[in-house]
């Protein structure tokens, strides 16, 4: 299940710009289980209003589930 976030950044002239980012839950280790959340742009640019930013991510998820939905549940083989 990903999650989304915003980034804000305040350039030098007062603006702001909004970048989204996803992010996936992570377990690595062998006896020591170590979690961790590894975030990644999910659109290059920016967005110049946070409602847009929002808006983007809905569409997002929109399309996730669209894409889970595709997957296979499971898979089975028949010998002939």
């Amino acid at each position: 299940m990903p999650y989304y976030r915003i980034e804000i950044n305040e350039l030098n002239n007062g603006e702001k710009n909004y970048r989204v980012q996803c992010g996936y839950l992570y377990t690595s280790g062998g006896w020591v289980k170590r979690t961790e959340m590894r975030w990644d742009y999910v659109y290059e640019g920016s967005f110049s209003t946070e409602d847009e930013a929002l808006v983007f991510i809905e569409e997002q998820k929109k399309w996730d589930s669209i894409k889970e939905g595709k997957k296979a549940k499971s898979t089975t083989y028949k010998l002939i």
